[in-house]
C-alpha cells in the first residue's frame, strides 16, 4: 500500500511540475488529429465463467493483430484542458478467419501537461462502439485511455506516436446470450499527425 501511495504522489508531482511550465494554448484554440497504425488484442474476459484470455491467437483472445485509425477534434476550455470528439475504425481477424470490425465514437477530455514544441496529451474517451463479427452486429459501451508524444517542428503541424487502452463490453440482457457477455481490451499503437490553430 505504501509503494502505491508513493508512486501516486510521485506521478502527481511530475504531472503538476510539467503543468507548471509555460502554456501554448488559450481557451478556444483547436486541435485536429489523424491517427493510424496497429491494434493488438490484449485480453478478453467472459463474465459468466470468469474466463480470462490474454494475448494473440486461437487459445488466447482468438484475435490476430489488426489495424486502427481515428479522427479527433478538440477545443480548449482552459490552457491545459480540451474537450472533443473522436470517431474511428479498427479491424482484426479472428484465428479462424472471420473479420472483426469496430467503429468507436466517443467524447474526449484531454489534459496537456507539456505544451509547445513537444507535447504530451493524456486523454480519456467515453462513448460507444459499433462492432461486427460475421453476421453479428452490436453497439456496446466504450472507454479509451490514451497517451501520446507529439513533436511540432513548426507552429502548426505536429507528428508523434500514440498508444491507448480501449475497453469495450458486450452486455446482453436476453438469457440465451448472457453467456457471451464479455470485456475486451485492445492496445492501438499509432502514428499521429496533428494540426493546431
Amino acid at each position: 500500500m505504501k509503494k502505491r501511495l508513493l508512486l501516486f504522489i510521485a506521478l502527481l508531482s511530475i504531472t503538476t511540475a510539467l503543468g507548471a511550465g509555460p502554456t501554448y494554448y488559450e481557451r478556444g484554440d483547436r486541435l485536429i488529429s489523424l491517427k493510424g497504425g496497429a491494434v493488438i488484442p490484449l485480453f478478453s474476459y467472459f463474465f459468466s465463467d470468469k474466463d480470462l484470455h490474454t494475448g494473440i491467437g486461437k487459445d488466447n483472445t482468438g484475435l490476430l493483430i489488426g489495424g486502427h485509425t481515428d479522427l479527433n477534434y478538440q477545443v480548449f476550455i482552459t490552457s491545459h484542458l480540451a474537450l472533443g470528439a473522436e470517431v474511428g475504425y479498427g479491424f482484426n481477424r479472428t484465428w479462424d478467419g472471420l473479420l472483426l470490425q469496430a467503429a468507436p465514437f466517443s467524447a474526449t477530455l484531454t489534459y496537456l501537461p507539456l505544451q509547445g514544441q513537444w507535447e504530451l496529451p493524456l486523454s480519456l474517451g467515453i462513448g460507444g462502439i459499433y462492432t461486427t463479427l460475421g453476421s453479428t452486429r452490436v453497439v456496446s459501451p466504450f472507454i479509451s485511455v490514451e497517451a501520446a508524444l507529439i513533436y511540432y517542428p513548426g507552429a502548426v503541424w505536429g507528428v508523434g506516436l500514440s498508444t491507448a487502452l480501449h475497453l469495450t463490453a458486450e452486455l446482453n440482457t436476453s438469457d440465451e446470450l448472457k453467456g457471451d457477455n464479455a470485456l475486451l481490451g485492445v492496445l492501438p499503437l499509432t502514428l499521429i499527425i496533428t494540426r493546431r490553430w
